[in-house]
Formats: structure tokens, C-alpha cells, sequence
């Protein structure tokens, strides 16, 4: 672990002592990458203090790597021209590749069938609504008639009641005497029907 550490730091230094030699006094510098002396408005300056050509550290995180390429530090930022630029990192599916492909496919397809049983229920639904709307309106009907029936019935009733209280006074002659008795005049009415009115 000591050994590894002292290698790192004696890697920085070396790294570092590059970097200021290469430096010119004519305000340019040579890449540690490609080797090539270059401008201060094409250096790039990491937050890790390493100096790079705007080239080579470009086409470094155009191979999707954000570290730095002295250090293998993570780099978020890096200066050029005195502006702070930000490393945003973005994973793009190589759409060459099958496995991606297949994979997208796979969760479309996974998709289209979630949409598709949404809809499968959604319709079932409706179907059920519209016949469970068709037999109440049956019901409805059954008592809409139950309804009509029952105060027809309610009103032979009331007619029958009505008899009932209505009296008709009758000379009956029972066991030889002639008697005045009152009759419901709906029993009167139905046995005058039966027998036909008595002379």
C-alpha cells in the first residue's frame, strides 16, 4: 500500500515537472498526448491542474471517458480561454450494436402489450357497463309494470272496500216472521248477478 502511494505521488511530480518543461516561454506548450506544441488559446487546463491541447482532451471524452488522462482523476471541468467549460456525461445506446437494439425493441414491445391490456380492460368495461345499463332498464320496466298492476289492483280494492261500507236495508222472511236486515251492497249486487233479480 506505502510502495503504491509513493509510486503515485512520485508519477504526479514527474507528471507535473512535464508539463511545466514543456511549457515555452513564448506562450506556448507541448501536449503531454500528442506531443505537439501548441497555443495558449488551444490549452486546456483540468480542474486536476493538468495541461492538454483542446484536440486531444476532446476526442479523450469523445470515448466516453471522464477521467483525466494524466491522473485518471474524475474530471467535471476544464478551462479554455479562460472559460469554465462543464463535462456533462451522457450514455448513448450504439445503435449498431444487437443487444441494445434488442433491448429497445424489448421495452416497446413491453410498452405496446401494457398499452394494449390498459385498452383490453378500458373495453372490457365498457362492455360490461352496457349491459349491466341493458338489464337495468330491464329491471326498470319489470317495475314500471309491477307498478301499474299493483294499483290497478289497489283500486279493485278500494272500489271492493267501497261496497262494503255501502249498505242496502232487505225484508228477509225467516222462520215465519219478515225481518229488515242490512246487507253490504256488494254481496247484494253479486248474488242478484248469480241468480238474476228476485220477483
Amino acid at each position: 500500500m506505502e510502495i503504491t502511494d509513493s509510486l503515485s505521488g512520485i508519477t504526479d511530480d514527474v507528471s507535473d515537472s512535464i508539463t511545466r518543461n514543456s511549457n515555452n516561454s513564448n506562450g506556448s506548450f507541448t501536449c503531454p498526448i500528442c506531443m505537439n506544441e501548441i497555443t495558449d488559446e488551444e490549452q486546456c487546463i483540468t480542474e486536476c491542474n493538468h495541461h492538454f491541447c483542446r484536440v486531444c482532451i476532446h476526442g479523450w471524452f469523445d470515448r466516453s471517458n471522464v477521467s483525466c488522462p494524466s491522473c485518471r482523476g474524475e474530471i467535471n471541468y476544464y478551462i479554455n480561454n479562460l472559460e469554465k467549460n462543464h463535462i456533462v456525461k451522457v450514455n448513448l445506446l450504439d445503435r449498431n450494436n444487437p443487444v441494445n437494439v434488442n433491448t429497445e425493441v424489448e421495452v416497446l414491445l413491453n410498452r405496446v402489450r401494457f398499452y394494449h391490456l390498459i385498452l383490453s380492460i378500458n373495453l372490457l368495461y365498457a362492455l360490461y357497463s352496457l349491459y349491466d345499463g341493458i338489464q337495468m332498464n330491464d329491471q326498470i320496466d319489470n317495475y314500471r309494470s309491477l307498478y301499474h298492476n299493483c294499483t290497478d289492483a289497489l283500486e279493485e280494492i278500494e272500489e271492493i272496500e267501497q261496497q262494503y261500507d255501502m249498505t242496502s236495508r232487505v225484508i228477509v222472511y225467516f222462520h215465519q216472521e219478515y225481518m229488515n236486515c242490512e246487507f253490504p251492497t256488494y254481496f247484494l249486487n253479486q248474488c242478484i248477478h248469480y241468480f238474476g233479480p228476485v220477483i
